[in-house]
């Protein structure tokens, strides 16, 4: 019976970081007063505002402040009246399309693309935008076509060389989206996106050679969270369990404490390959404590207490996973039994 969740998906986190990366970018002004601006406390900048409504710089600031804490539709806002009084900023144009996807208002952000293509028709970064717009709105064709578009203005884009592998890999061509990801480390051999990426690709074939793209990810970026965590997968995969381990104990004492999944799977381990399912459960409630919506970890918590005849424990973690994914086959399923099981035992 394997619950297993291979929680992390990889392409969405790529996409998350590139769609966001403007978002943290401190506006370039050659004007000292503009640049004072970005140090500002989001309750200066309204008093700034309340005296002044007409500077768009003010309003772009204040929507940065606003999108780190987590302030999505305020910083949104910000945005869009930043861009009505300056229309001519094409990184604005930028941020508020980031913003648009970002909350899935997918033809807004598509417009936002356009005006900033006309501001600066050749402007690589406008041009590999609009490629990953169309590989996010899954339409290939037209997402190869401003990706090869930006190639051909600079050649050495190794970013466009990781959106052509991910369309390959979206059509299930696996090749191409390989000999893409082999461009892109050749054009720069310190791009550690690109060497988890070939692993991830080398190990969807069963190939042990993904262990190598990862090492060399790690070589580069000792802290990089995924590459430890898709290597510790790796091993997992393997069946070299004490690697795979120790693995997922130095990304979260080391590098992430916060990795809910790499607790979740250090206790699957336990649960299906060694049998300790005290130890199990322990590291299930380790990845509950971080994200209290973790259905697979209660679901496999609930498997490992029904493995040690507690049946009534058992019923209330696969009840709470069911309350969060009602969809949860292996969690109804459990129920199900411990239910059947309960209901004898009444008898």
């Amino acid at each position: 019976m394997n619950f297993f969740k291979y929680k992390r998906a990889h392409i969405k986190q790529i996409l998350s970081i590139t769609i966001l990366s403007f978002l943290f970018l401190s506006c370039q002004n050659n004007n000292k007063e503009e640049i004072d601006y970005s140090n500002k406390s989001i309750s200066e900048l309204n008093a700034a505002i309340k005296k002044d409504s007409s500077k768009a710089l003010l309003y772009q600031i204040r929507a940065e402040h606003y999108y780190r804490l987590n302030q999505i539709d305020s910083a949104l806002l910000d945005y869009q009246k930043a861009v009505k009084i300056e229309e001519n900023h094409t990184d604005w144009l930028l941020k508020l399309s980031d913003i648009y996807l970002f909350k899935g208002q997918s033809e807004n952000a598509r417009q936002m693309l356009d005006e900033a293509l006309k501001l600066e028709p050749n402007n690589t970064d406008v041009i590999l935008k609009m490629g990953l717009f169309y590989l996010l709105i899954e339409d290939h064709i037209k997402s190869f076509e401003y990706i090869n578009e930006a190639l051909s203005i600079n050649p050495n884009l190794e970013l466009a060389y990781l959106y052509k592998s991910m369309n390959y890999k979206e059509v299930g061509d696996t090749t191409r989206a390989i000999a893409e990801l082999q461009k892109a480390v050749e054009k720069n051999p310190e791009y550690t996106e690109a060497y988890i990426q070939l692993g991830l690709l080398f190990d969807a074939k069963n190939d042990t050679i993904s262990r190598i793209y990862y090492q060399n990810a790690l070589k580069i970026d000792s802290t990089n969270a995924y590459a430890h965590y898709d290597l510790a997968l790796h091993y997992q995969h393997q069946k070299e369990f004490n690697q795979a381990i120790r693995q997922y104990l130095y990304l979260v004492e080391h590098i992430d404490s916060n990795f809910s999944t790499a607790y979740h799977n250090i206790g699957y381990i336990y649960l299906l390959y060694s049998n300790d399912f005290d130890t199990a459960i322990s590291y299930f409630d380790k990845a509950i404590a971080i994200d209290y919506n973790y259905t697979e970890a209660y679901t496999n918590k609930g498997y490992a207490l029904e493995l040690l005849k507690q049946y009534k424990n058992a019923f209330v973690e696969y009840q709470t996973a069911l309350k969060i994914s009602p969809k949860n086959i292996a969690a109804k399923k459990g129920l199900e039994r411990v239910s059947q099981y309960l209901h004898i035992k009444s008898k």
